[in-house]
């Protein structure tokens, strides 16, 4: 009896034992593939029967991530949403609307049991009866080229701010079908820290509204939000009557420009300007001082910043101008061919030039025939020229700026200027 009893004392031991080295099992990889949408029923733009929408996942899905996760438009009320392990399943309890587009829509909030969001967002459209159908499509062009490398978040909502569908596209076009003829608004971004939300300044965005009748096009531009003013960088004086003033940022427009002495109550007169993306050329008048201010008022931006004001103080020498102007670029170029009998002919010279002061003409070279030009634009150095009548077909002309030309401070230019085209227009 004693040795019996011992015998199961050691046996209880060992499993005693057995039970405390037993390792807890280390499991396997941990599971971070996202869930998908693999098919519902209807298909897409299939009739909704019964009210009853189903939505496979590839996955089985958290039931408590139903909530706030699953739109749908036009709203529905009186609705039940439940979801078995991968289908998700929605009862529209109420009269539907008839010849309706319904889309459903759910966000990347919605989980599967292991925590893993859904790929991503994205609608589906199902009908009930025969809707009108209309499309939107068009190109989507990036502010910053590097950003066409990231996926775009896309959404449509109705003008009352109702959210309609959302999308993740990439590339550089868009395509958005199975929407009814109405005005939408669409807002895109990139969430380039992938924080779920939009974030100014930081991120691109695009809103606009769109009136969707049959296939409609619009592009997409996302562009940063810029909220910083444009402002005097620079200023050069590039001849005694000429400054290239460089700007911060690209500007198109400026309402006013004025030049001070520092010391003395006088301004200079600005008798020429032309503004150039982010640089700004003037011609003014004489130059008595030393020390001078450029107030600019009212530089506009590209996305509309006005700034109220920015000036800069800058130094001019009391060296007198006796530089002759000169012609460093021409179109056409010597010995060129032209395929219109009424040419442009773009001249480039050293320095502003005003109509005045240009002399220019072209002569038929075989009759020494005169033909005048007319100016069309100075863009700073350059003019642009037009022949006040047709050339000679066929014929070689010559193209004369006269060493007549001359600058502001009347030098003129040290030889005439000539090259020779010919038209060719059949």
């Amino acid at each position: 009896m004693r040795r019996s009893a011992l015998f199961f004392v050691l046996m209880f031991i060992l499993v005693l034992q057995g039970c405390g080295s037993k390792k807890s099992p280390t499991g396997g990889e941990i599971d971070a593939v996202k869930p998908e949408v693999v098919s519902s029923k209807p298909a897409i733009m299939g009739q909704i029967e019964n009210g009853i929408i189903e939505i496979d996942f590839s996955k089985p899905m958290d039931k408590s991530s139903i909530t706030n996760s699953v739109f749908i438009y036009p709203p529905v009320v009186n609705k039940r949403i439940s979801l078995l392990r991968s289908t998700l399943k929605i009862e529209l309890k109420e009269k539907l609307i008839d010849d309706t587009i319904y889309h459903v829509s759910l966000t990347s909030a919605l989980k599967d049991l292991r925590g893993n969001t859904l790929a991503h967002a994205q609608s589906f459209a199902f009908k009930n009866g025969n809707p009108s159908v209309a499309s939107l499509s068009g190109l989507i062009n990036y502010e910053k080229p590097e950003d066409a490398e990231l996926p775009v978040n896309l959404s449509v909502f109705t003008e009352d701010s109702l959210m309609v569908s959302l999308d993740k596209i990439e590339g550089q076009s868009y395509s958005l079908a199975n929407l009814m003829p109405a005005n939408y608004l669409l807002r895109a971004y990139i969430d380039k820290n992938q924080n779920g939300r939009y974030d100014e300044t930081r991120e691109p965005f695009f809103e606009q509204v769109a009136s969707l009748s049959g296939k409609s096009s619009l592009d997409i531009d996302l562009a940063y939000a810029d909220t910083t003013f444009a402002q005097i960088k620079s200023i050069k004086k590039v001849s005694p009557h000429e400054l290239l003033v460089q700007l911060s940022k690209e500007v198109e427009d400026i309402r006013y420009l004025e030049i001070e002495a520092k010391d003395e109550d006088k301004s200079v007169n600005i008798l020429r300007k032309h503004l150039n993306k982010d640089q700004l050329y003037l011609l003014t008048a004489k130059q008595d001082s030393l020390s001078y201010t450029l107030r600019a008022h009212g530089l506009k931006d590209a996305k509309g910043n006005l700034s109220p004001l920015s000036s800069m103080d800058f130094q001019v020498s009391s060296t007198v101008d006796e530089t002759p102007p000169q012609v460093v670029s021409h179109s056409p170029r010597n010995g060129a061919t032209v395929h219109s009998l009424l040419p442009e002919i773009k001249l480039v010279f050293s320095e502003i030039i005003t109509e005045a002061n240009l002399h220019a003409k072209i002569v038929v070279t075989e009759t020494n025939r005169e033909i005048k030009l007319k100016v069309l634009s100075i863009k700073g150095r350059e003019i642009t020229l037009v022949p006040e009548r047709e050339l000679d077909n066929y014929r070689s002309h010559k193209l004369i700026v006269s060493k007549e030309t001359k600058d502001y401070a009347q030098n003129a230019m040290e030889q005439d200027f000539e090259s020779i085209f010919l038209p060719i227009k059949r």
